[in-house]
């Protein structure tokens, strides 16, 4: 039914089926895979964002840490530029994160979001600090430096600066150059 259905582009139908059943099904990952058809179909078949991402969003509420509806929907969202949403889904994904590499990947992004398209320079720092609190991250410290000093915010701008100063391979002469510069 499902490929006459898609043959014959009625879309529409096709979900108003799937629509229908969803609801009635007892296995909850079979429930949840109809729930994506839905959204799936929807966004490529239709470009129905609203419906896909209502259904997006009710696969994960049978399976809050299912990764191809989180991804789904950081892609919906970025396509349509709902940052605050996209923001939601990045800290979600950062919480499910398996890796370390993983989480500070996600906190690049949710960063760069808060700064860049948001304006959202304490989030950008919240989101950089989080970073750094599992390691150095050269990107991370830079950009910290950087907002720090936008910010006036000369004693954390400071401590950045100095907690470098410990590291293996570290430059102390321009650290301490720029550590002068803030003390000025």
């Amino acid at each position: 039914m499902e490929s006459l259905a898609r043959a014959a582009g009625r879309h529409k139908d096709l979900i108003a089926v799937f629509r229908e059943v969803a609801p009635k099904l007892l296995d909850a990952e079979l429930q949840r895979d109809v729930l994506m058809r839905i959204a799936d179909t929807a966004l490529t078949n239709l470009n129905d964002t609203a419906t896909a991402r209502e259904h997006f969003e009710k696969a994960l509420e049978n399976q809050a840490d299912f990764a191809p509806a989180l991804d789904a929907l950081e892609s919906l969202h970025e396509s349509t530029q709902q940052w605050d949403e996209l923001l939601s889904v990045l800290r979600r994904k950062v919480e499910l994160a398996d890796s370390d590499a993983a989480r500070r990947a996600l906190l690049h992004k949710v960063a760069r979001i808060q700064e860049e398209r948001r304006d959202d320079r304490a989030g950008a720092v919240e989101a950089y600090e989080a970073i750094l609190g599992s390691g150095f991250d050269a990107e991370s410290a830079t950009a910290l430096e950087r907002l720090y000093a936008r910010a006036g915010r000369w004693d954390d701008l400071a401590n950045l600066l100095e907690s470098q100063l410990t590291r293996d391979g570290a430059d102390a002469a321009a650290l301490h150059h720029r550590l002068g510069r803030v003390a000025m």
